[in-house]
């Protein structure tokens, strides 16, 4: 994105402009140009409400430094502010409770999400053409003494589709660099999208950026409807250096908790083959060294068969909105293709850190992971068919039903691009650890 500010207005405005009795297209282009490429900072005033299950009404400042990828930012909801800066040696969060430096997924999380202000704060317009080459033809100009004001009028099949490439390019951004896949990218639906631009006339920046980004997409299985009003408001070079938050200094690790931060790696691993891939013999190998290996033998055992246990119970509550009873042999088919299915995952840890606030370790992870809901839709479809068409009794359509998707469990998997995950282990006595959130990579392998 090296493409200053300057050149997001070109394509959409300058056959406009000439059309409008403004300026020709070749001095707009120039102009536009020559204005930004003294642009090195940028301030921008916003604010920012949502109606969505989490609703909030935000306001705030975000300062950017172009040349040097630093970003500051408050934001203000009424009851505290919060301040986060970021730059390449990652990101600093305050809360008015803590200063620290934030670490794992949580990290990469907040630096995606800054690159993606970066991004589109930089070339607004152009942002948009990545998802609709055609964007720039469906803005409309007017035009006042002093500005030119920009907006969308692409129709509402546009719209969505829009919203739709944009929402799903953002959330798997975020499950491959930060592992956060509670998200499921096959179910977001892009329902509008609304943008106004204002530019000076007299310095050829834009002044002013208002949106609407409305979206549905389904989170842990639960429907959402998201719809995010968002305007800012711009000033360019009036900073003179990028605030910073300082965060409070941690103390070091010692060499003892050093190597604990090694034996939770491996004890994560250990645990992974464990549940995953319901292997107890790797278990015992991967396992930190541990004096009474019969003890571990039986905590693997217990973490195979409890793993398979809990997901045959939740199997069963899934099925209970079926149109005919789920016996016990069919959830046991089941649960046998979803471990054929969930065993062709890959995965690699990356290394361990210790936690001096919480006297925990955090074990890194990335993870080639399957979609469930992409392999059912595969297997049920043709068995929808045949309900549909009443050629099904309840008991044979669940009979089916179920049956297509073990087998389809069963066969080649598609993997996905590899994903991070973060996985908080404590200890818990010599040689004994314990995750005690075992979704943090679960929801990894099974997207």
């Amino acid at each position: 994105m090296k493409r200053m500010t300057g050149w997001l207005i070109v394509a959409g405005m300058a056959l406009l402009l000439a059309a409008c009795g403004g300026k020709t297209a070749e001095e707009a282009s120039s102009d536009m140009e020559k204005a930004y490429k003294d642009v090195k900072t940028m301030e921008i005033k916003f604010k920012e409400k949502a109606a969505s299950p989490d609703d909030y009404d935000l306001k705030g400042t975000r300062q950017l430094d172009l040349e040097k990828g630093l970003s500051y930012s408050e934001y203000d909801d009424g009851e505290r502010i919060t301040k986060i800066s970021s730059g390449k040696d990652g990101v600093t969060f305050d809360d008015g409770t803590k200063k620290e430096v934030l670490e794992g997924r949580l990290s990469d999380y907040m630096l995606y999400v800054e690159q993606y202000e970066f991004d589109l704060h930089k070339n607004p317009l152009a942002f948009y053409e990545k998802y609709d080459p055609d964007f720039s033809e469906k803005l409309k100009l007017e035009e006042t003494d002093s500005e030119y004001i920009l907006t969308y009028e692409g129709s509402s099949e546009e719209a969505k589709k829009l919203m739709s490439d944009l929402t799903k390019d953002y959330y798997t951004g975020i499950q491959k660099e930060a592992g956060i896949s509670e998200v499921d990218i096959s179910s977001i639906k892009g329902k509008g999208f609304e943008l106004e631009v204002t530019v000076d006339k007299e310095t050829s920046r834009v002044k002013e950026m208002k949106r609407n980004h409305a979206f549905s997409l389904e989170v842990n299985g639960k429907t959402q409807e998201q719809s995010v009003n968002k305007t800012h408001a711009y000033a360019y070079n009036t900073i003179d250096s990028i605030r910073a938050v300082t965060a409070e200094v941690k103390p070091e690790a010692t060499p003892e908790q050093e190597a604990s931060a090694q034996e939770a790696a491996e004890y994560v691993d250990a645990l992974i083959q464990a549940t995953v891939y319901q292997n107890t013999d790797e278990f015992m190998k991967r396992h930190p060294e541990a004096p009474d290996q019969e003890a571990v033998r039986k905590r693997g055992d217990f973490q195979k068969s409890a793993f398979v246990e809990i997901y045959k119970s939740n199997t069963a509550n899934n099925f209970q909105g079926l149109p005919a009873a789920v016996s016990e042999d069919q959830i046991n088919l089941y649960t046998e293709g979803f471990l054929a299915a969930i065993k062709q995952t890959k995965y690699k840890v990356n290394g361990a850190v210790y936690n001096p606030g919480s006297d925990s370790y955090t074990v890194d992870l990335e993870i080639q992971g399957f979609s469930e809901n992409r392999l059912l839709a595969e297997a049920v479809q043709p068995v929808m068919q045949k309900q549909q068409n009443g050629e099904l009794t309840n008991e044979e359509f669940v009979d089916e039903l179920i049956t297509a998707s073990a087998n389809r469990f069963k066969g080649p998997v598609p993997l996905e691009p590899p994903v991070k995950a973060s996985v908080n282990v404590i200890k818990n006595g010599e040689g004994h650890y314990e995750v005690l959130l075992q979704d943090e990579y679960l929801l990894s392998f099974v997207q």
